[in-house]
């Protein structure tokens, strides 16, 4: 493909991270899949993010809190997702979990 000089163009990597020849049931979230490609959410070579592991960490500390103090998290209805453009994700994700601590 041909692309004119001065043609703006949008690499959307929220697009790639779905894309149904690289991925299985890309739609479902599993954090348990394994075997799949890189993702590519924190970019790549010389542009990957730099505070990719610190939201990695906080995010494992997050969601190991959560569980401790919320026995049994599960979806509690649909989560809409958001346009894929920019940051993409769902627009509410409503969670539930078994009375506890």
């Amino acid at each position: 493909m041909t692309v004119p000089a001065g043609t703006h163009l949008m690499v959307n990597t929220a697009a790639a991270n779905r894309d149904p020849a690289v991925y299985d049931d890309p739609d479902r979230l599993d954090i348990t899949r394994e075997g799949s490609a890189a993702m590519l959410t924190f970019g790549g070579g010389i542009h990957y993010c730099l505070g990719a592991h610190l939201a990695r960490a906080e995010l494992a500390e997050a969601l190991a809190v959560m569980t401790r103090r919320m026995p049994n998290p599960h979806r509690g209805g649909p989560a809409p997702w958001k346009p894929l453009v920019g940051i993409t994700g769902p627009r509410t994700l409503p969670i539930e979990f078994d009375a506890g601590h």
